[in-house]
């Protein structure tokens, strides 16, 4: 897992206020979303880490995604 990504994950999950198993599946969901935008942007020509951080600014702030 990319560090920008670990770092994004992390924040998210610090503004949940959910049952341990539902902070979990709902983090995992959004890891997989997560992948799946790099992948894209890796498949258009785009760097790797530059893929992970546009794919996180798509996502918009850690705050307002949890």
């Amino acid at each position: 897992m990319r560090p920008e990504i670990k770092s994004y994950l992390h924040e998210v999950r610090a503004h949940l206020n959910l049952e341990p198993l539902t902070e979990r599946h709902v983090l995992a969901e959004l890891y997989s979303h997560l992948r799946e935008k790099v992948s894209e942007l890796e498949s258009c020509g785009c760097p790797e880490q530059e893929s992970a951080r546009e794919a996180l600014d798509c996502f918009g702030s850690p705050r307002l995604v949890a």
